[in-house]
């Protein structure tokens, strides 16, 4: 998928529709695994991006890097798909491209 490209929404881990107003408006104090898991897959889908997440949710690029290998042990063959992507992504972070 491009970059550029924009998606209306996405299917969640849970099997929702998720879409740019049902994800968390805010930070929380404390994340469950499921809003976790819905801003990595969020991004995995270009429905927002990692730059917008950390700023939005006021997370570090080390915490949402943590969250991505969090969600690829806990959601299996789902989270295979986003450890391919991570890989790629971790390879932005080194390099300070989180866009």
């Amino acid at each position: 998928m491009s970059k550029t490209q924009k998606v209306a929404y996405i299917i969640g881990p849970d099997g929702r529709y998720i879409d740019r107003d049902s994800l968390p408006t805010q930070a929380y104090k404390r994340w469950s695994l499921n809003n976790k898991a819905n801003i990595v897959f969020a991004i995995e889908a270009g429905l927002i991006t990692p730059k917008h997440a950390c700023h939005k949710y006021e997370v570090t690029r080390s915490q949402l890097k943590d969250w991505y290998q969090r969600i690829e042990y806990q959601y299996g063959d789902k989270g295979r798909v986003i450890g391919i992507h991570n890989e790629a992504y971790n390879r932005n972070i080194v390099k300070g491209k989180t866009a």
